[in-house]
């Protein structure tokens, strides 16, 4: 078998760019995250992890809303009463499943349209994206 040192010793100049381009791919920067921080009905949900939020924020809407009520508003796109039909989900308690592969802002958009459409007052905390205040 053939080291990296014997490799750099014949091909230096290719091998130079290879490590160079890996050096780019691993140390790329990913996108901003954004963070949004948020309060509804007394309860803050102040995760650094939006998903926890956004999973936990609908649990609690599941003790005020049934499932119907809440795939109207959404549509099956988000909610599901079967495990399996989304690539990444998460189980609210024994009665639906949500959608959490969705981008941050859509996640925040569905929160959004769930307050708006049953008139649930949300105070937004913090709303930061790419390192600029939204709120």
């Amino acid at each position: 078998m053939i080291t990296i040192d014997e490799l750099r010793k014949c091909f230096p100049a290719e091998v130079g760019e290879l490590e160079m381009r890996y050096e780019q791919l691993i140390t790329k920067r990913k996108a901003p995250n954004t963070v949004y921080k948020f309060e509804v009905f007394g309860k803050v949900y102040g995760e650094d992890v939006f998903t926890k939020n956004y999973v936990s924020f609908f649990y609690d809407m599941n003790k005020v809303l049934s499932f119907d009520q809440i795939n109207e508003c959404l549509g099956d796109r988000i909610v599901s009463k079967y495990p399996g039909t989304f690539i990444s989900s998460a189980a609210i308690g024994n009665n639906f499943y949500i959608n959490t592969k969705n981008s941050t802002d859509r996640k925040i958009i569905m929160i959004d349209k769930l307050c708006d459409h049953f008139g649930i007052r949300k105070r937004v905390i913090k709303h930061v994206e790419g390192g600029e205040v939204v709120s």
